[in-house]
């Protein structure tokens, strides 16, 4: 049985240079996605791998010219080594130890993933009642507003770092910030966030 190092492949070859290769133009390490209909650009390149905000696709080299040309991911791992003039000998077995590493790191960022996406739209929606909240008081200016609607301004700009972080950051960065954070995002994404 064949054993292919998917992560060698994929850290051996620039994925921008990948995409370009098998037709994908890139521009300012974005591309028009070409896994969904779209007009405008989803889908970046960041840290050797690609991510569409489109249709959620993800992943690496591999991830990539397999999904792309419709090969099983040990096919697209031997065209990326015949392409770019890796050679790998894709004969060598790979330890059990990094076969086992690589699906648990999979796993755990695919929970990652899914944890983040549900807490990103936990935060909007929390945003939103801030809004309704804010534009719905029509105070006096001489009466102490009600504690919602002054929590809610509290709430504003704590809210909007969260929603900012999730948006702009690096998967890495993201992963360790909200490892450190956890508990305080969660509470501030409050009921929407069950």
């Amino acid at each position: 049985m064949q054993h292919i190092d998917f992560v060698t492949i994929s850290e051996r070859v620039d994925i921008i240079e990948v995409a370009e290769r098998y037709g994908v133009p890139v521009i300012k390490n974005k591309s028009i996605c070409p896994f969904h209909a779209e007009k405008t650009a989803s889908l970046s390149y960041y840290r050797n791998k690609y991510n569409c905000f489109g249709c959620l696709a993800h992943g690496d080299a591999v991830d990539f010219v397999s999904r792309l040309l419709n090969l099983l991911p040990t096919e697209a791992a031997k065209r990326i080594n015949a392409d770019f003039g890796l050679g790998l000998n894709l004969n060598e077995p790979v330890s059990t130890a990094a076969v086992s590493d690589y699906l648990i790191r999979k796993r755990r960022l695919k929970a990652f993933r899914e944890w983040e996406l549900k807490l990103f739209i936990a935060l909007c929606e929390e945003r939103r009642r801030i809004n309704d909240v804010i534009r719905g008081y029509r105070g006096n200016p001489e009466v102490e507003p009600p504690k919602e609607f002054t929590d809610a301004l509290s709430k504003t700009s704590i809210t909007d770092y969260y929603i900012h972080v999730l948006t702009v950051s690096s998967e890495d960065y993201k992963i360790e910030w909200l490892s450190e954070n956890r508990e305080g995002v969660e509470s501030v994404a409050g009921r929407f966030f069950r």
